[in-house]
Order: structure tokens, then sequence, then C-alpha cells
């Protein structure tokens, strides 16, 4: 009995490893037939600039158009005291 439950986990892996394949290589072809996907393969152009933060420390920051325009600001794990 403890032969057969190793098979079956065994073919249970295989299944999932294929099927995971299959989800990748369908995602991949999603991605290379996006018309805007070039897009995406160019780094936007800018300055870099330093602010300082409210505590101190120098953070970096991205300008990518003109003064004129509507802020953006992406601050990723951004914590509040």
């Amino acid at each position: 009995m403890t032969g057969r439950r190793v098979w079956a986990g065994a073919g249970m892996l295989a299944a999932l490893a294929i099927g995971a394949a299959a989800v990748r290589r369908r995602h991949i072809k999603l991605i290379a037939s996006d018309p805007e996907q070039a897009l995406l393969l160019v780094p936007p152009s800018g300055r870099s600039l330093r602010a300082r933060s409210a505590d101190g420390s120098d953070l970096p920051v991205d300008v990518s158009s003109g003064d004129e325009s509507a802020m953006v600001v992406l601050a990723p794990a951004w914590t509040e005291p």
C-alpha cells in the first residue's frame, strides 16, 4: 500500500509540473503577442534627482515628464509611524 501512495504522489506531482509548464508557456505567448509589449521594453526617459524625506534620509527620485504635468508618487513599502 505504501508503494501505491508513492506512485500516486509521484503521478500527481508530474501532472502538476506539466500543468504549470503549460500555463507558463501560454503566458509567455500572450505577452509576446501583446501589441504594447514593445513600449514596456523601452526604459523611461527623464532625469534623476535626490529628495530629502521628513526624517532626513535621501530618497532617489525619477522625473520622467515636464514640470507642468500632474505629479504621481510611487512609494513601495511606505509605512507611517
